[in-house]
């Protein structure tokens, strides 16, 4: 069993009030690592490169980052008020970097990119980025539910295989 990490708090608000403007885009992107990738270091890669190319984190090296995101606010995300806060946050990305974080999502998801990304995880992801998020046939509380329907059967057939 993987022992918890733990990243001091003082680290932590430094490190989310450093991210500023660019907080809500990287919880955006750490939600995507947690829904679609296992969280190795590869995989939280692109987010600390998304957060080192728009703020200076210098001081911290890569292993603080890695460890940073995947402590991160992990619960938020399973609960549908978790959710809200992803969509919440996605509507808080400013506009000129929605386009870049929706890529950068895409390709999260899409791992290595030696195999195509299943059709399920591209709709899924069409549904966590609209391209308007005030579209009124929009509902975040299906999305979620669909995705953590998937997520429950998944864990159930794993389950059944290792029992």
């Amino acid at each position: 069993m993987e022992e918890p990490l733990f990243v001091d708090q003082e680290i932590d608000a430094d490190i989310s009030q450093r991210l500023g403007d660019a907080l809500p885009a990287v919880e955006v992107l750490a939600f995507v690592v947690r829904l679609y990738r296992p969280m190795r270091e590869r995989d939280r890669a692109p987010v600390i490169g998304y957060m080192r190319c728009h703020v200076d984190l210098a001081q911290y090296p890569d292993e603080v980052l890695y460890e940073w995101i995947k402590v991160h606010r992990v619960g938020w995300y399973r609960e549908v008020s978790g959710f809200e806060r992803f969509l919440a946050n996605l509507e808080m990305v400013p506009t000129a970097r929605r386009e870049e974080v929706r890529g950068l999502a895409y390709k999260i998801a899409g791992g290595t990119g030696r195999k195509p990304m299943h059709q399920r995880v591209i709709d899924e992801l069409m549904q966590f980025f609209p391209a308007d998020l005030g579209d009124p046939g929009f509902d975040p509380a299906l999305a979620h539910q669909a995705v953590w329907r998937r997520k429950q059967q998944e864990a159930e057939e794993y389950d059944r295989l290792y029992e």
